[in-house]
């Protein structure tokens, strides 16, 4: 998994036609307004990473963290100790930044795209968090995970029609 990635990335940024191009996880589910969120962002940072300050639905030991310091990541990892946000599978990168993920690839074997983000930032890209602040996003690796995920979208499903009963009897 960690070979296709890095060079999937690497591949599918090299065919990019603009300067700018989004990057989700497969395995990730998030709310239609997400994308929005980051879009926000193109043109100021080099790499947008979508993130949460508020996670709800995760079990944060298994989840991709970042540390961010003066409105600029400065770190992501899954064995960070101190953190600020977490990753929600969902980035906008310039296309320079697959140059930078290119020779760390050359220079790494084995790699996560937290290595490559880390890289990418130690040679100056300047990368920024977009806070979702909360809203629906989930990282399905389990069976449990897709169940649980269900279980979440019946409920805000019912919590929608009672609330446009609401409205309809207002």
């Amino acid at each position: 998994m960690l070979i296709r990635l890095r060079y999937s990335v690497i591949l599918g940024g090299s065919y990019v036609k603009g300067d700018y191009f989004y990057l989700a996880m497969s395995d990730h589910i998030f709310s239609i307004d997400i994308p929005k969120v980051l879009a926000h962002y193109v043109g100021i940072a080099d790499l947008v990473v979508g993130a949460d300050s508020e996670p709800k639905l995760i079990d944060i030991e298994e989840a991709t963290k970042i540390l961010v310091k003066g409105g600029n990541i400065v770190k992501v990892g899954k064995g960070l100790d101190e953190f600020t946000h977490i990753d929600i599978g969902i980035f906008i990168m310039n296309r320079k930044v697959v140059n930078y993920f290119k020779e760390c690839s050359e220079v790494k074997y084995v790699i996560k795209l937290a290595d490559l983000i880390n890289y990418s930032i130690m040679k100056g890209v300047k990368a920024v968090v977009a806070d979702v602040k909360g809203r629906f996003w989930f990282d399905i690796d389990t069976k449990e995970d897709l169940e649980k995920v269900r279980s979440e979208l019946r409920d805000y499903v019912e919590n929608v029609k009672g609330f446009i009963n609401y409205l309809v009897k207002a």
